[in-house]
């Protein structure tokens, strides 16, 4: 596949992975096909079906990929047609035998999703490594927790940066099994049933070290593939999460983090003042499209008897862009988090915004535990709670005064509990199972 110059996906496509995927920066799909096709001549040279000279013949071929291009038609026929001009004409009719198209072109495929897996979950490391090194510079920087968007209770930042951790961290595990599972491939021939032996699919694929797949019509079946992609959907969603709670707490009436904002950028054309969570948001906004894109995935699991070709026509586009994407997401997600702005200044404000409204399960628990009526207990403080939520006075005077509750409570007792730091006194426990 060959992306236009100046088409959209040119800017979300990093390094390593636009090279497998396109021909105009790197070499594409049919460095793939053609490792295969190499792999297929050199088995065939082991078990004596054609000669070591003739496979070497094949495996110093070369390929044009523009060539291929221009010429157009069947690419792999075309592909095999300028490839074979560069083999000794005695060696040509080696060079693909007893294979069929998606002999090559579905093994070949496996392969791009392995090094495509590969250079993701090269990144994700990266990524998890800034995710570590953010929670442990904020272990204890207090803010609060919400629920419904409502504050809820007390937090550290830390944990809600292990939670992304721990996301991505699924992620990774997830995209690694799908890349050991993907890791199948065929020379079953065009139904499936074999031209060349299972003998020669075997050797094949442990050459490639891949594993026959137990039985295939002309192409792998596709549920291996909608596997794989949701692993790669996963990631995305993960780095979407992420995006999510940064952006939402750079709105200006949180304001407790913010993303990059290079000196000399530009937010709005129109008012200056605008700091706008540009990446974040484009970040939601591509994950959207590789979600999406499973939908495509799901439907690729059918075909007509032995083969159809609706499959290929959609897998062209929809490889290539969940995977290119999920690449950038991943990328973008390390450069927010390698300069995100963290205001502890703000999170200790807004933790206090409510008047110690968010400690109301504290004083419900302390109440309880004295022997008083729940109900009783849960409407004296919810009463006191909306009171200091709403800026009439705050929890422990409004409690001391309730007539219901008050003679049960101290002022030292209500300090002692509407104490952020209790509410997270098992926050070591947590970071210990991350090694923080």
């Amino acid at each position: 596949m060959r992306m236009p110059s100046g088409a959209p996906m040119q800017r979300y496509m990093t390094p390593g992975l636009a090279d497998i995927w396109f021909t105009r920066e790197g070499v594409g799909k049919f460095e793939f096909i053609h490792r295969v096709e190499i792999a297929l001549a050199n088995v065939y040279a082991e078990t004596g079906r054609i000669t070591q000279e003739a496979a070497e013949a094949i495996a110093t071929s070369t390929f044009d990929p523009e060539e291929i291009i221009r010429r157009g038609g069947h690419d792999i026929n075309t592909y095999l047609d300028v490839t074979r001009d560069t083999i000794p004409s005695q060696h040509q009719g080696y060079l693909h035998l007893g294979a069929t198209s998606f002999d090559v072109q579905d093994t070949g495929v496996v392969l791009m999703l392995i090094k495509s897996a590969d250079l993701i979950l090269q990144d994700l490391r990266h990524l998890r490594s800034a995710l570590r090194e953010l929670a442990r510079k904020h272990k204890d920087t207090l803010m609060i927790g919400r629920t419904h968007g409502v504050h809820a209770k007390p937090i550290t930042f830390a944990f809600k940066v292990l939670n992304w951790l721990d996301f991505i961290a699924r992620a990774s595990s997830r995209l690694e099994r799908a890349k050991r599972d993907i890791a199948v491939g065929k020379m079953s021939g065009a139904v499936g049933i074999y031209t060349v032996s299972p003998e020669i699919e075997e050797r094949l694929c442990l050459r490639l070290g891949l594993k026959a797949v137990p039985i295939s019509t002309q192409i792998l079946p596709r549920d291996l593939h909608a596997d794989f992609f949701h692993a790669i959907t996963c990631v995305a969603v993960a780095c979407e999460y992420i995006a999510t709670e940064i952006r939402n707490h750079q709105r200006t009436d949180i304001y407790e983090l913010a993303e990059p904002f290079p000196s000399g950028m530009k937010g709005s054309s129109a008012m200056p003042h605008k700091r706008n969570p540009e990446k974040c948001e484009q970040s939601c906004g591509l994950a959207r499209v590789v979600r999406n894109g499973m939908g495509v995935i799901y439907e690729n699991i059918i075909t007509w008897h032995e083969r159809t070709l609706e499959q290929s026509s959609a897998e062209r586009l929809i490889h290539a862009e969940m995977i290119l994407l999920t690449g950038y997401l991943v990328r973008s997600l390390q450069g927010i988090i390698a300069g995100l702005e963290v205001y502890p200044e703000r999170m200790l404000r807004n933790l206090e915004r409510t008047g110690g409204a968010i400690y109301s399960e504290a004083v419900k628990i302390h109440l309880l535990e004295k022997g008083l009526d729940p109900d009783m207990v849960y409407r004296a403080v919810q009463a006191a709670s909306i009171r200091a939520f709403d800026g009439d006075g705050n929890l422990k005077t409004n409690l001391l005064a309730d007539p219901t509750v008050g003679r049960f409570l101290t002022e030292g007792e209500l300090d002692k509990i509407m104490d952020p730091w209790k509410e997270v006194q098992y926050r070591d426990v947590i970071y210990a199972r991350f090694g923080l």
